[in-house]
């Protein structure tokens, strides 16, 4: 039908519509300004990025607290409680120490045992506690450290049983184990989920 006063509407054949004034006319294919040219990061978009400036990283406050509930663990174990008991006798770390040192140097005595009693057990406790603590910072070298720690954890699992074990079976060693060895090896499982937890993640 006829527009009002009889006049037709303009045909669009080619024609780009008219832009109000103020206003820039629409862009379509084949227009020369067209496709639109990508506009630059205004202020809006800058105060946006104040407000919203992505994920940050803070203190691992758990991963700490599993380690630090792990190094405890193996204070106990190393200090108070059994780790072997035969025949109705019961052995504690220190007193594992002491055997060690009064038959230091025997050839019936395997060195990773001697070892692991006078100095190292204590070493891999503490040393893998402060890399769990040093893997909860927000820093650059968080990743590595997580890595580090849970490989030392888990060393410390190795390298404790395999001192314990001396020149006896595997089974003679579950037979006669007791609390103690067990919480030690806990200890330094708990201390490698620590380190492996790093840093907390925070929008704010």
């Amino acid at each position: 039908p006829p527009a009002y006063g009889g006049q037709q509407p303009p045909a669009y054949g080619g024609q780009q519509p008219t832009a109000y004034p103020g206003q820039q006319p629409p862009l379509y294919p084949g227009s020369p300004s067209y496709p639109p040219t990508p506009q630059t990061m205004g202020p809006q978009t800058t105060r946006m990025a104040r407000i919203d400036p992505g994920p940050s990283y803070t203190f691992g406050a758990v991963g700490a607290i599993v380690a630090a509930v792990g190094l405890i663990v193996g204070i106990v174990s190393f200090t108070a409680l059994d780790w072997i008991s035969v025949v109705g006798q019961s052995t504690k770390f220190g007193d594992l120490r002491d055997l060690v040192d009064s038959v230091s140097g025997s050839a019936s005595l395997p060195g990773d045992t001697e070892i692991y009693f006078k100095w190292l057990g204590w070493v891999l406790l503490i040393g893998s506690f402060a890399i769990a603590l040093l893997a909860c910072l927000p820093t650059p070298a968080s990743t590595a450290l997580r890595i580090i720690g849970l490989l030392a954890g888990l060393a410390g699992i190795v390298l404790t049983f395999w001192a314990i074990k001396g020149n006896d079976s595997f089974s003679t060693v579950f037979d006669n184990a007791s609390v103690g060895l067990w919480l030690a090896l806990v200890a330094f499982l708990l201390i490698g989920l620590g380190a492996v937890a790093g840093p907390q993640r925070s929008r704010y």
